[in-house]
């Protein structure tokens, strides 16, 4: 199904109601964003002290694959280990540092 229906983007008498659609798009992002935007001056929390600041892996250098290959596999939290999650992480913190405003 899609977003828009079709009929809405052929009518005449759709044109006039696209403005309206866009806005209420734009106003959605605009209170998403704000009610966002207070936890980007946050700490880290949680589980973030172990799985990241106490993680060898997360103190090296993350500029090559294996070293971004060990932070994907070094999750202390759990057996599976996460690694997507934490090869998100590593990409992060390669870029951004060590940082949890990143």
């Amino acid at each position: 199904m899609p977003l828009i229906p079709a009929t809405l983007l052929q009518d005449p008498q759709g044109a006039r109601k696209r403005p309206l659609l866009f806005l209420g798009a734009a106003i959605v992002a605009l209170l998403l964003f704000a009610i966002y935007l207070p936890g980007l001056s946050g700490p880290f929390l949680f589980d973030d002290q172990a799985n990241l600041l106490d993680n060898p892996a997360f103190q090296q250098s993350l500029d090559s694959w294996p070293a971004l290959r060990e932070a994907a596999l070094s999750s202390p939290s759990s057996a599976s280990g996460r690694p997507l999650g934490f090869l998100s992480l590593a990409v992060d913190v390669a870029i951004f540092g060590l940082s949890p405003h990143a």
